[in-house]
């Protein structure tokens, strides 16, 4: 789960940060009309040509996989996209089927937190969970159920304000109540996605997807489609407490697809692949 979303979403920060930026959040439903940072002009932002790997979909089998350890070991680090390491973090993991907390620790000096979950031998189908105070709650879900121990499963947190500020680089509304929802798609290779759609079951009038530009490091509201980063960001995605929301990826007219529960108010990645 250690993505280029992360990285893509501290660029934002970065830029933030050093434009000055402090006013003008959407926090409170109102729009942020702000420019879009581009060293180039609109028409030379391509999406690349590179097809993308999608022979899992209907490829053979695997053989079968090793036995799920029991208990599974999940790992990384905690912190903020302006604020830096996130240190008395709680991070919780949760099983999907039901939200049910199966396993909990705290950020220690260093942001670091070690999950050890118990899977009786079976994947676990869950997504993960932090909250802090003075920060939105973030919750991460991997793109399937996980069969082995992951390293390197950092979680990003973002603050209300902080929030505004990416809204106000990708030209876009948070409204209250919603979720905002960071999509990374990738292939069966892993790599990033070009040229894919992203959608969501749940979407209202509210709701609007911008994609991310590669080049400039900052949500980009005039591309329709991922570019190279393979990344979009879906702002008032309508929240729930109960029932999930699907988005689908649609590649050329391949769909695939994954769920989650559209907490309000919160902080969402989520990992989409064939």
């Amino acid at each position: 789960m250690r993505t280029k979303l992360l990285v893509f979403l501290s660029s934002i920060a970065a830029l933030v940060a050093a434009c000055g930026n402090g006013g003008g959040n959407t926090i409170d439903g109102a729009r942020a009309d702000g420019p879009v940072a581009d060293a180039r002009p609109i028409d030379a932002i391509q999406i690349d040509a590179r097809p993308a790997d999608l022979a899992c979909i209907n490829g053979p089998l695997p053989d079968a996989p090793p036995a799920v350890p029991n208990p599974l070991v999940v790992s990384g680090s905690v912190s903020e996209l302006l604020g830096g390491d996130v240190v008395g973090a709680t991070v919780s993991a949760h099983a999907k089927a039901n939200n049910q907390q199966v396993a909990t620790a705290t950020s220690d000096a260093n942001a670091a937190y070690s999950l050890s979950i118990n899977t009786n031998n079976v994947p676990f189908d869950g997504y993960l969970k932090a909250t802090f105070t003075g920060l939105l709650d973030s919750y991460t879900y991997p793109p399937a159920p996980l069969a082995a121990d992951l390293t390197g499963a950092d979680i990003a947190m973002i603050s209300a304000d902080n929030l505004g500020r990416l809204a106000l680089f990708a030209q876009a509304t948070v409204t209250p109540g919603t979720a905002v929802v960071g999509v990374s798609v990738v292939d069966c290779a892993g790599l990033p996605v070009i040229g894919a759609t992203v959608s969501f079951d749940t979407a209202d009038g509210n709701t609007e997807v911008v994609y991310g530009n590669e080049a400039t490091g900052i949500p980009d509201p005039r591309l329709t489609a991922t570019d190279g980063s393979g990344l979009a960001i879906g702002f008032s995605v309508p929240g729930q407490n109960t029932g999930t929301t699907t988005v689908t990826v649609d590649y050329q007219g391949t769909l695939f697809s994954n769920t989650f529960t559209a907490w309000p108010d919160s902080l969402i990645i989520i990992l989409v692949a064939p």
